[in-house]
């Protein structure tokens, strides 16, 4: 299967082998800007805004919506929704084992969420002085295999936190 990213905020779903679009699901209002499979399969990750920029003065815009999803795809509906109102907030990876899903909710604060249950394990933090120059995207975090440690890249380097030992703390936000 392959995907591709459709006028405003659709994704396309094609067939390789017989060149034939599958599906499109309306996934966003206004756009994606990430769009992964889990490494099982069993999902698919978009994060896409869903509010249009509006300038309320020069320099200054509105708060704009983005969300992240993650799809089923043996039915294709949406499983998880979690909507950020940040710049910078809502880029979002699958751990290794695909029992993790790590947010950025803003520059300097990491959500982890248990796919299935769709529970929060907890949030990470760390002060970054340039963090809202930073241009964040999906590859820029990352969970050891054994899920014991978390990573970021940021403007002042590489962050590095023990997870050990997490537990399911509330739901997500939907």
């Amino acid at each position: 299967m392959a995907v591709k990213i459709g006028i405003r905020g659709d994704v396309d779903l094609w067939d390789l082998q017989s060149a034939q679009k599958l599906r499109t699901i309306a996934a966003h209002k206004i756009g994606v800007f990430t769009i992964a499979f889990s490494r099982d399969g069993k999902w698919l990750l978009t994060a896409g805004q869903e509010t249009p920029v509006k300038f309320v003065q020069p320099g200054q815009i509105s708060p704009v919506e983005t969300r992240v999803k993650i799809w089923n795809t043996a039915n294709w509906t949406e499983h998880l929704s979690l909507p950020f109102n940040r710049i910078g907030a809502g880029r979002a990876s699958f751990s290794s084992d695909v029992r993790t899903l790590m947010v950025t909710r803003d520059s300097n604060l990491i959500e982890l969420v248990d796919v299935e249950s769709r529970v929060s394990l907890g949030t990470y933090t760390a002060a970054d002085p340039g963090a809202q120059m930073q241009q964040f995207g999906s590859a820029n975090l990352l969970m050891t295999i054994d899920g014991t440690m978390l990573m970021q890249a940021a403007q002042n380097g590489v962050r590095v936190w023990h997870v050990a030992g997490v537990q399911a703390k509330a739901p997500a936000a939907n």
